[in-house]
This record gives C-alpha cells, sequence and structure tokens, in this order.
C-alpha cells in the first residue's frame, strides 16, 4: 500500500479501523487525552450548574422579598383609598352643615 492510502485509512470514519492502525501507544496518549477532556467538560459543566444554582436562590430571596413589599404596598393602598372615603365623605357633611338650607330661607 502506498502511503497515501494508509494516511487516509488512519483517518478514515470507521472508529475501529482508526484504532486498529493506532500503536498501542498512539491509543493510549489518545485516550489519556480524551479522558482529560471529558473531565475539564463535567467539571466546567458542574461549575456552570452550581452558578446557576446559586443565582436561582438568590432570585427567590429577591422574588419573595419583593412579594413581601408587594402585599405592604397592597395595604397601605387599601389604607389611603378607606382615607379618601371617609374624606370624601366627611367633606360633603361639611357641605351640607355649611350652607343654609334653601328651603328654611
Amino acid at each position: 500500500m502506498s502511503k497515501d492510502l494508509v494516511h487516509r485509512k488512519r483517518f478514515s470514519n470507521s472508529p475501529v479501523d482508526s484504532e486498529e492502525n493506532l500503536t498501542t501507544n498512539d491509543y493510549a496518549l489518545k485516550r489519556h487525552r480524551n479522558n482529560i477532556a471529558v473531565n475539564k467538560t463535567r467539571e466546567k459543566k458542574k461549575l456552570e450548574m452550581s452558578i446557576t444554582s446559586e443565582k436561582m436562590e438568590a432570585m427567590r430571596a429577591e422574588n419573595a422579598e419583593l412579594e413581601k413589599h408587594v402585599e405592604k404596598l397592597k395595604t397601605k393602598l387599601a389604607t389611603l383609598k378607606e382615607m379618601m372615603t371617609v374624606y370624601n365623605k366627611n367633606r360633603q357633611d361639611l357641605k351640607t352643615i355649611s350652607q343654609p338650607d334653601k328651603a328654611n330661607i
């Protein structure tokens, strides 16, 4: 076989063919590099998941605080609406009292 055919076969799409042509040392080196890459990828994914989890917890805590704030604002709004109702009623009563009855004139 010519050198080109060996080279082409070595990088063929079939993993069995290419692994058969590699020497034991080459295969061991390839596996070692692959194991390092896999471990690196897994560690990166684990770190990303940890960061995402921390962000989620922070957002949940912030959301709980915001919900408490919303409830306080709703309570305050209800109080202010009640105050306005009382104010408008008292104002109307004062108008009635302060204006003389036209029927009495």
